[in-house]
């Protein structure tokens, strides 16, 4: 719009059509969009009757491998704030 002229900025009754088109554009665009995406996912089976799947179980190393990346995490931060970048003023 602003290679066609148009400058954002402020209420007028000149800009109300502009506006009005645009909002309109918007709807429309994604109202399209949806359905587009909506024929895929039928189209890949999704919503079919059985077709649900694998499902998922969490075992023992799925366990140990998140708490594995949970104190990772953890220790990069508690190394970040004792080197004094970061969040170390959040902390005073």
């Amino acid at each position: 719009m602003r290679l066609r002229g148009f400058k954002a900025g402020g209420f007028g009754v000149r800009r109300l059509p502009t506006s009005a088109w645009r909002g309109g554009s918007v709807l429309v665009r994604s109202y399209e969009r949806s359905e587009s995406v909506c024929r895929a996912m039928l189209l890949r089976g999704y919503g079919a009757a059985g077709s649900h799947g694998i499902e998922f179980n969490a075992h023992r190393r799925d366990a140990l491998l998140l708490s594995l990346f949970l104190t990772l995490a953890a220790a990069f931060v508690v190394a970040d704030i004792a080197c004094g970048h970061g969040s170390a003023s959040l902390l005073q």
